[in-house]
């Protein structure tokens, strides 16, 4: 911290650092003293990934401001954002998953995630994706036969989640007629 004309302040100063235009918390050692010129603030946390204002304040010198992005962490968990209960055999339908870090901050691409199902039938459609820059993987998939399904997603190094869905007949395609055999004598 300088003063007017240039030169540290030597002296103890109160100073205060806060936020403003962030939806998430800052914690940590906000407060601290200025001694010989400096600072420091330790511990400080912002949990929310976007864009905020930090701001210095003190009792006698002009409020500083300094924009900083927060970036989501490490991916920690793989959710369905999401599903549906029952779909028609054949008929296309979408899952989406999100990956995001500890503090529930969507992890920005580059996670892989593939799904697999458990249960009669073949499973169509990309079972591969790539998180976009939400976190979120989209999935267009099919079914062909119907019954009690278990889709299973995984992403790397987190934990598998499932999702449970019924896939209902689908509508008729053939249409015939059948001769009945003739009644015995």
């Amino acid at each position: 911290v300088l003063d007017r004309w240039g030169n540290l302040v030597p002296k103890l100063v109160h100073v205060s650092l806060q936020t403003s235009s962030y939806l998430g918390t800052l914690a940590g050692g906000t407060t601290g003293e200025i001694l010989h010129g400096a600072t420091v603030f330790s511990n400080l946390t912002l949990d929310k990934a976007g864009f905020a204002v930090l701001r210095l304040r003190t009792q006698t010198a002009a409020n500083v401001a300094a924009y900083v992005k927060v970036l989501a962490g490490q991916p920690a968990a793989l959710l369905i954002a999401s599903s549906v209960a029952s779909v028609t055999s054949t008929i296309p339908f979408t899952v989406v998953t999100q990956v995001s870090d500890s503090q529930g901050n969507p992890v920005e691409e580059g996670a892989v995630v593939n799904v697999s199902a458990v249960g009669s039938g073949t499973l169509s459609g990309n079972t591969s994706a790539l998180s976009n820059s939400s976190g979120l993987a989209t999935f267009h998939l099919s079914i062909d036969r119907a019954g009690p399904k278990h889709l299973t997603f995984v992403a790397a190094t987190l934990s598998n989640v499932t999702m449970s869905l019924t896939v209902l007949v689908g509508l008729p395609n053939r249409l015939g007629f059948v001769t009945l055999p003739s009644p015995s004598p």
